[in-house]
């Protein structure tokens, strides 16, 4: 099947534009690498592509899943959704990001065949081949899907482990590579060392979404990604990228043991870097880059 994976502009009133960050989107291409062995895969960025209707006349796509990251963009989005089922309303539309994970508010859901809710990357490979074979999807977790004119939800997703999932499938954004870029980080690359957070500070929204459960990947994968990222800015999207300590010493110790030079831009809680100034002076020195 042909699947045309879409990240949003920014709409003209956003504050925070791609003047301050643009980030390649990451959650696409986990989601692109669980299908791209069995199924033809594009994944278009919007902030750089703009003509949807001659992306659509170009690609031909059986599947368009459409990433709602944010609030802010959901009024640009059902402007997508409504422009992907005007060209060809056989055209299967799937959502998915952190706005239709928390729920469908303001999403204009009759231009919408089915949701992603959570992580996407086993869900979204299940529903695929779901839709391909023309089976049933009520035994998928973490989805939900049209019944007449509602979004009916089947079993939450309960992820586990991190280990398991693909490389993210950079390929498929190579020609918008030069154009990510964090602050003064360009060109950066995204990476997730972990899942979740156990804390529940009363700013965050995060421990609500993941019930507090917090997922490490092992040093080993996180290695392996390292080595095959071109950008000498890795910009690390943990909420905490610090919560074990031990692991992310071990990391620092891998990471010049391979001789990886880069730079990081991570998240930490101020707390864990009073209680492990040592962990902090090894992860700013020169044998990390």
């Amino acid at each position: 099947m042909k699947i045309l994976l879409i990240w949003p502009p920014s709409p003209e009133y956003c504050v925070l534009t791609e003047e301050f960050s643009c980030c390649e989107p990451l959650g696409l291409e986990y989601i692109a690498a669980s299908v791209s062995n069995e199924h033809h895969v594009e994944i278009i960025d919007m902030r750089f592509d703009r003509n949807l209707v001659e992306i659509l006349k170009t690609t031909k796509p059986d599947i368009v899943g459409v990433s709602i990251p944010f609030t802010v963009v959901v009024n640009v989005c059902n402007d997508l959704l409504k422009t992907i089922k005007g060209f060809n309303p056989d055209i299967k539309v799937i959502i998915g990001g952190h706005h239709p994970s928390v729920g469908l508010k303001h999403i204009d859901i009759k231009y919408v065949d089915y949701v992603i809710a959570g992580e996407g990357v086993k869900s979204f490979r299940k529903l695929v081949n779901a839709i391909e074979n023309n089976e049933k999807v009520d035994d998928i977790d973490g989805i939900g899907f049209k019944d007449n004119d509602s979004i009916v939800y089947t079993r939450e997703y309960h992820i586990d482990i991190l280990d398991d999932y693909p490389l993210p499938a950079r390929n498929l954004t190579e020609k918008y590579r030069l154009g990510y870029f964090h602050a003064h980080y360009k060109p950066v690359a995204l990476m997730r060392f972990s899942y979740g957070c156990p804390y529940n500070c009363s700013f965050c929204v995060l421990w609500k979404l993941c019930k507090r459960k917090y997922i490490s990947r092992k040093n080993s994968h996180i290695i392996e990604e390292l080595l095959q990222v071109s950008s000498e800015n890795v910009y690390v999207v943990d909420d905490e990228a610090f919560i074990n300590t031990d692991k992310m010493d071990n990391l620092a110790d891998e990471i010049s043991r391979n001789g990886i030079k880069k730079k990081y831009h991570m998240y930490v809680r101020s707390d864990t870097i009073v209680n492990n100034p040592q962990l902090f002076d090894k992860w700013a020195s020169k044998q990390i880059f």
